[in-house]
């Protein structure tokens, strides 16, 4: 199968899908018939008897297998047959009247035209219904039900599903359907950048599926990264750049004769689980079953936990690039489960941001680590801690309110609370986000912009949302090393941030060279591994007041 077939040559009606060999047998069958019935009414005395009429079968078999031209063909010669050399009666010889066989003639050519006609729509209509049945209307791609045939047809087939993120706030943003156009654009450029013997479908809402033959073996990681180069490359919706993020998901044949749809549900078990450890790639393993339950056993519990004081903060350090100087940390949310251990946020923050959850969580946030700041600051560390909000924060109306009170409890000076927001964030609902943070601005509170060049900022926006700072996000910042279009992309967020009166903070610096790279590029601040893993705060408090050498490589805590 190729990876997009025609939308009319996929579905016919059962008689239309014959093999050439039948369709002959089936054409031979209808001039036998003709030719029955024209022996049948010379045999039996001639026109005037009622078995002229057994003609319309051969003509109603013409028009259904062979639509239109069959029918009028099987009519006119029907016709012919029994025409000016058919007697009205063989006995005496009697020849029919000019007018008695044209009649004829015109009844069978009106039958077979019509039938054949109707046979026409039906077939026209069955591939409509066809085609809506196996592909998505909305963006025209090829979809599940299609994709499970293909399965069940071909049970050596691999499958991988591309899981691409934040498609919900585009419609928000652009309007309902820009999200349908960006997935048909990426279904078209998987279909010109992957080999033609790769099945590219719609397996369901933000999820693309491609299935990849058993030659293929040994080659799908190549191919997943020939994909994610293809959707790396920004899309181009009402003449705006997007960017999308996707993580893939592969499953490859385990047992001969299994199920092939269970090869379906396990690639997304590992696109879901490559989604939540940030990865471009998960490959299945038995072991991910069970790792899905339990997330959903877990989930179960998160509210529960945060009332039992199971949430825990860690916190990672942002050191200015200039001087070495630690002048912030950000803090990062922990899960310590009394039976898992702990539990990384990538396991459960993503459902709580489906719930109301969220909110009560984020209060927790800013209120541990305004707290935990409040204590740095008396032992004489001169520092701010910045916080995560989510999406669904910006529909929280006791957001700000909480903000003032803990500023006010604690101490600390509105300008050492830093709040990190992405851009699909702030460009969901920028109204709201500017409003949010006007009624913080008595409180100098800093806001800055999370996984930048990610998302589809607009620059209007950016220069109406009080921003100090911009993030430039890890996928760019890991690859400056090796890529030159990555390398561009922060010099170039750097200049505009700069120009915009922002500062810029490099993070996912994860060795000595990356964070020479950055600091030449234009970075103010970095973080990353490099410089220091997240710790829990007496870890990260020991760490921060070490002395160190900068800009050499900073030791790692054990």
């Amino acid at each position: 199968m190729s990876a997009f077939p025609t939308a009319l040559s996929y579905r016919q009606p059962a008689w239309k899908r014959l093999p050439p060999e039948r369709r002959v047998l089936v054409g031979v069958l209808v001039v036998v018939m003709i030719l029955a019935s024209a022996a049948l009414v010379y045999l039996t005395g001639g026109i005037k008897y009622v078995y002229s009429h057994s003609m319309y079968l051969a003509i109603l078999l013409g028009a259904f297998a062979y639509g239109m031209p069959g029918g009028l063909v099987t009519a006119l010669a029907g016709g012919l047959l029994l025409g000016p050399w058919m007697p009205v009666d063989t006995l005496s010889g009697e020849m029919q009247q000019p007018v008695n066989w044209l009649l004829r003639l015109g009844m069978f050519l009106l039958v077979g035209g019509l039938a054949g006609a109707g046979v026409q729509r039906l077939t026209e209509r069955a591939r409509q219904l066809a085609w809506v049945a196996y592909h998505d209307p909305a963006t025209g791609l090829p979809g599940r039900a299609w994709l499970e045939e293909a399965l069940r047809g071909d049970p050596a087939l691999a499958v991988v599903v591309l899981r691409l993120e934040n498609l919900d706030e585009l419609n928000n943003t652009f309007g309902v359907g820009v999200a349908d156009e960006l997935i048909r654009q990426a279904g078209e450029r998987l279909r010109e950048r992957l080999p033609q013997s790769t099945g590219v479908f719609q397996k369901e809402g933000n999820k693309l599926a491609l299935t990849l033959p058993d030659r293929l073996v040994g080659e799908e990681p190549a191919l997943v990264s020939l994909a994610a180069a293809a959707l790396r490359a920004p899309f181009l919706l009402q003449e705006v750049p997007v960017h999308v993020t996707a993580h893939a998901g592969l499953a490859r044949v385990e047992l001969a004769g299994e199920d092939p749809l269970l090869r379906l549900r396990r690639a997304g078990i590992a696109a879901y689980q490559a989604h939540t450890e940030l990865r471009d790639l998960h490959i299945y393993t038995p072991s991910m079953d069970s790792a899905a339950r339990e997330t959903q056993a877990l989930l179960g519990e998160l509210g529960p936990a945060l009332e039992q004081g199971e949430l825990r903060l860690h916190y990672q350090p942002k050191v200015r690039l200039a001087t070495g100087a630690v002048e912030g940390a950000e803090a990062l949310l922990r899960w310590q489960h009394p039976r898992v251990g702990l539990v990384p946020p990538g396991r459960f923050i993503g459902h709580a941001e489906q719930t109301t959850l969220i909110n009560p969580i984020t209060h927790w946030v800013i209120e541990a680590a305004l707290r935990q700041l409040a204590e740095w600051r008396r032992a004489g560390l001169d520092m701010g801690v910045a916080v995560n909000l989510s999406t669904r924060n910006f529909s929280d109306p006791e957001l700000a309110g909480h903000i003032h009170r803990m500023l006010e409890a604690t101490g600390v000076p509105g300008g050492c609370l830093e709040l990190e927001v992405t851009e699909s964030a702030m460009m969901l609902n920028p109204d709201r986000a500017a409003a949010i943070l006007s009624e913080l601005g008595d409180t100098r509170v800093t806001i800055s912009i999370d996984d930048f060049g990610t998302g589809y900022s607009s620059l209007a926006y950016l220069d109406r949302l009080p921003a100090a700072c911009i993030k430039v996000d890890q996928s760019f910042v890991q690859r400056v090393e090796t890529d030159n279009g990555a390398r561009e992309i922060v010099r170039a967020a750097a200049a505009m941030a700069h120009a915009m009166g922002m500062e810029v903070v490099a993070e996912g610096v994860e060795n000595a060279r990356v964070l020479d790279l950055v600091t030449e590029l234009g970075c103010d601040l970095a973080q990353g591994f490099h410089l220091c893993r997240p710790l829990p705060a007496p870890e990260c408090r020991s760490w921060m007041e070490q002395p160190r050498g900068f800009p050499a490589a900073v030791p790692q805590p054990a």
